[in-house]
C-alpha cells in the first residue's frame, strides 16, 4: 500500500513540473527591423566641414626609389634605354618629376531672357428690341460695354565673369599607358589674416611641355583647380547666422 502511495506522489510531482508555466521567448522573425511593430530610431549624420589642410596627400609629390632593371651585359658603352637624341624635344618624364604649370584661366558666361504677354477681351451688348404682333417692347437707352486688356512683360539678366592668373609647380603622380602624365600638386601663401591655397590635378601631354619645362593650364586635360582659402578673412565670407535665417525666410 505504501508503494502504491510513493508511486502516486511521484506521479503528481512529475505532472506537475510539465504543467508549469513556459516563458515565450521573442522570436528571431520578430526582432527582425523589417518587422513594421519594432521601433526604429533615426540617427541624423550632419555634414562638418573639414578645413583645408597642407600636405595633402593627394597633392603629394611622391618620392620612389626606382628598381634598376637587369640588364645583359653587351659589351657597347651605348644605352638604348637612356638614349636621347639631339632633336628630341620632349625629354622622357618618370613618377617624381616637377613641372611648372601656368595658370591661365579666364571663364565669362551671359544670360538674357525676356517674356512678354499679353491678352485683351471686349463685349458689347446693343438695345435690346422684341416685337410680337401688335405689342412691340424697346429696351430704350438699355446698352453695355466690356472691354479688358492685360500685359505682362519680364526681363531677366545675368553675367559672370572669373579670371586665373599664376604659376604652380606640380609633380607626374603616375604615367599612362599612352603615355599622359597624371600631375597634382598645391600651393599654400600664408598672409596676415590667414592663408591661401591653389590645387591642382588633371592629365597633360609630355609633346605640350615646352623645352623651359613649363605648360598652359588650358592643356590641362580633366582639370581640377580649386583656389580658396583659410582664416578670418575666409570666414568673413561667409553668411552669418542671421542672415541665413533672414534668406530662408524671405
Amino acid at each position: 500500500m505504501k508503494r502504491h502511495i510513493a508511486l502516486i506522489m511521484l506521479i503528481g510531482v512529475l505532472l506537475g513540473g510539465c504543467m508549469a508555466p513556459i516563458k515565450e521567448t521573442p522570436s528571431v522573425v520578430e526582432s527582425l527591423p523589417t518587422n513594421p511593430n519594432v521601433e526604429k530610431t533615426l540617427t541624423r549624420i550632419e555634414k562638418v566641414p573639414t578645413p583645408s589642410l597642407p600636405d595633402h596627400p593627394k597633392y603629394a609629390p611622391i618620392r620612389t626609389t626606382p628598381t634598376p632593371a637587369l640588364r645583359v651585359p653587351s659589351g657597347s658603352i651605348f644605352d638604348s634605354d637612356n638614349f636621347v637624341g639631339i632633336l628630341i624635344q620632349n625629354r622622357p618624364y618618370q613618377v617624381g618629376d616637377m613641372v611648372q604649370l601656368v595658370l591661365e584661366e579666364e571663364t565669362s558666361a551671359s544670360k538674357q531672357q525676356e517674356l512678354k504677354k499679353s491678352n485683351s477681351a471686349e463685349l458689347n451688348v446693343e438695345p435690346l428690341t422684341l416685337a410680337a404682333g401688335p405689342l412691340r417692347i424697346n429696351s430704350g437707352d438699355v446698352e453695355l460695354d466690356h472691354q479688358q486688356d492685360s500685359a505682362f512683360k519680364s526681363n531677366s539678366n545675368s553675367r559672370q565673369n572669373n579670371s586665373l592668373v599664376g604659376t604652380i609647380n606640380v609633380f607626374v603622380s603616375d604615367i599612362l599607358t599612352n603615355g599622359n602624365l597624371v600631375v597634382a600638386g598645391e600651393k599654400w601663401i600664408t598672409l596676415n589674416e590667414g592663408q591661401e591655397f591653389i590645387r591642382v590635378t588633371g592629365e597633360i601631354r609630355a609633346r605640350d611641355i615646352t623645352p623651359q619645362n613649363t605648360i598652359s593650364s588650358t592643356k590641362l586635360g580633366n582639370a581640377r583647380i580649386e583656389y580658396s582659402g583659410e582664416g578670418r578673412q575666409q570666414d568673413n565670407q561667409e553668411p552669418s547666422l542671421i542672415s541665413k535665417i533672414l534668406s530662408i525666410l524671405g
